[in-house]
């Protein structure tokens, strides 16, 4: 994550799985760790924020904590706060026992709050909100109820529509059917389901609505909207009505209105050409273009079509996941830094189980930024002979 207001950009703070919040102010030459202070063994990170500040380095800054990315999930400790540009921490009321252990996976500033103060947490099934930066927090999902293993998979704010959220969610275990899409207008007290179906849907023929996984984003290129992808599976019933199987039938890219009263779901593609299933890493829309989207999973991948082809994050030729010291395999989160039109000069920020690498020409060359100091491993076994 790098905080806003930098050209070039120099600052840099990455979260790690279980070792904490890290900065580099020289792009990537020296880091340092800022949470081990806390001692909190095995601390995770996966959730960054930082107040704008102009052309400075921020002061104000907020980390969610834990680790929901992957096979090996790490308990949350809540919401830390730092008032010094993140050389010391503090918690915030909502800690360890708020969040119930839960990993904070995402944290939005509300920008009609001219303050900053408003801010949304996300947590695996409560969406969490604080007016008073992070001195009081509500549950923001109270007259919401998930379905049976049913978590939370994004969140967003929609642009220009005051106090409208976004969330999606996931379904653990098969069938792959449970994933929903809710919309609040009132900052979060009161939800409803807003997923596409066959009456919602413009054009629904070819569709089954069931997936594991619904991922949505925003884009103030398109204000009052929100896009998704997902899998679209038909599910494969016996004579006793027993689900036996999945079949893959579409994976579509598509719009809603949310300005517009009882406006329908429109697919802008319907075979997206990227991993939208269960363990991706979500996709995200160009500020800039909307017809840029970024997405991936085993690597950074870039369509500048609206989701018709999609290609490594790499260069113009590559058709093939990377895995090199630039561009480690197994992406684990990104940030579109600096969009522009068509994409071509994209500032990109991407963490991979390989560390940190940027890229200034919108994918086609990346530059490793771990240096010398970024020195993250895992242990996941000790024994002796």
């Amino acid at each position: 994550y790098a905080p806003p207001g930098q050209s070039p950009v120099n600052t840099i703070f990455a979260g790690s799985n279980t070792a904490g919040l890290w900065k580099t102010t020289d792009n990537g030459v020296h880091w340092q760790n800022l949470t081990d202070q806390l001692r909190l063994p095995g601390l995770g990170v996966i959730a960054i924020i930082a107040k704008p500040n102009g052309t400075e380095p921020p002061t104000t800054m907020y980390i969610g904590t834990g680790n929901s990315v992957g096979f090996f999930e790490n308990y949350g400790v809540g919401v830390f706060k730092s008032t010094d540009g993140g050389n010391t921490w503090a918690a915030t009321s909502l800690d360890y026992t708020a969040v119930e252990q839960q990993p904070i996976e995402k944290l939005m500033f509300d920008e009609t709050d001219a303050t900053y103060n408003t801010i949304y947490a996300l947590g695996q099934s409560k969406l969490w909100k604080t007016t008073d930066g992070g001195a009081n927090w509500q549950n923001a999902t109270a007259t919401l109820t998930l379905g049976y293993q049913e978590t939370f998979s994004g969140a967003e704010i929609i642009p220009d529509l005051a106090n409208t959220l976004v969330l999606s969610t996931k379904k653990h275990g098969w069938p792959y059917s449970g994933a929903n899409i809710y919309k609040s207008i009132d900052a979060g007290a009161t939800w409803q389901v807003i997923s596409p179906n066959a009456s919602n849907m413009q054009n629904p023929a070819g569709y089954y609505f069931k997936t594991e996984a619904f991922h949505v984003d925003a884009s103030t290129f398109a204000p009052g909207k929100i896009f998704a992808m997902y899998n679209d599976y038909e599910e494969i019933t016996n004579a006793q009505g027993a689900i036996i199987g999945n079949t893959l039938h579409n994976k579509p890219y598509m719009s809603l209105d949310l300005a517009t009263p009882d406006a329908k779901w429109q697919v802008l593609n319907a075979t997206v050409n990227t991993d939208v299933g269960f363990f991706g890493a979500g996709f995200e829309i160009s500020d800039a273009d909307f017809s840029v989207i970024y997405s991936g999973k085993l690597c950074l991948q870039k369509s500048i079509d609206l989701g018709s082809s999609f290609l490594p994050a790499l260069s113009s030729s590559a058709t093939t996941c990377p895995d090199s010291d630039d561009q480690h395999a197994d992406l684990r989160g990104f940030q579109i830094y600096t969009p522009n039109t068509g994409g071509v000069n994209d500032v990109i920020l991407i963490g991979t189980d390989g560390g940190v690498s940027k890229s200034t020409d919108g994918g086609i060359s990346w530059a490793n930024l771990n240096g010398s100091t970024l020195i993250l491993t895992q242990f996941y076994d000790i024994t002796n002979s």
